[in-house]
């Protein structure tokens, strides 16, 4: 219901670690119908809706129960995929000033999209890791995870030899050549 105060059991709450709960109080809901949304005052359990005022809670997935429910709670498994992650995006802020935007950008990345994985490399790069060409390219063109001016840092495909790594990264091959000369370059010391 709304103006409901619910309790939102992150993935790793349990009964005996209520460190990942919150409570918060359901601003709106509404009900999807085709390019429209429909508001409602209350929902069935297991009704597939909208709900506004929780979401700064959850990362991937949350389980919802009533505020006054007194007996033990479990949460519904969250989601495994079994997939490899083979390519990872490196992305930087253009202005040192926008660093806080782009940390929430990747923030609704990782709710947006259930197979990404966002965070940071030990040498302060933000990373995107997603598991083919088009899924990171999506996000990276999802108006509503970023709204800043970013710049596309890498974006490597693994498995990938680290000595092309690290030519790619030195300069010492660039894909501005012509395709003769980056063929035979490729083929001359890669082959």
């Amino acid at each position: 219901m709304t103006r409901q105060k619910e309790r939102v059991l992150g993935e790793g709450y349990s009964p005996d670690d209520e460190e990942d709960m919150n409570v918060k109080e359901v601003a709106k809901m509404w009900v999807y119908q085709a390019c429209y949304r429909i508001p409602i005052s209350k929902a069935p359990p297991g009704a597939w809706v909208l709900i506004k005022g929780v979401d700064a809670s959850i990362m991937k997935t949350a389980t919802f129960c009533n505020f006054e429910f007194d007996e033990d709670v479990h949460i519904f498994r969250p989601l495994q995929f079994n997939t490899l992650y083979v390519l990872k995006t490196t992305i930087e802020h253009l202005n040192s000033s926008e660093l806080p935007k782009m940390v929430e950008g990747l923030r609704k990345i990782s709710k947006s999209y259930p197979l990404a994985i966002t965070k940071v490399e030990e040498s302060g790069e933000h990373t995107i890791l997603g598991t083919g060409e088009l899924y990171p390219d999506s996000i990276m063109k999802d108006p509503g995870s970023f709204t800043l001016r970013w710049k596309l840092s890498a974006f490597i495909v693994e498995p990938l030899e680290r000595e092309l790594v690290e030519d790619i990264e030195n300069g010492v091959v660039s894909i501005d050549w012509p395709r003769k000369k980056l063929g035979d370059f490729f083929q001359t010391k890669y082959n």
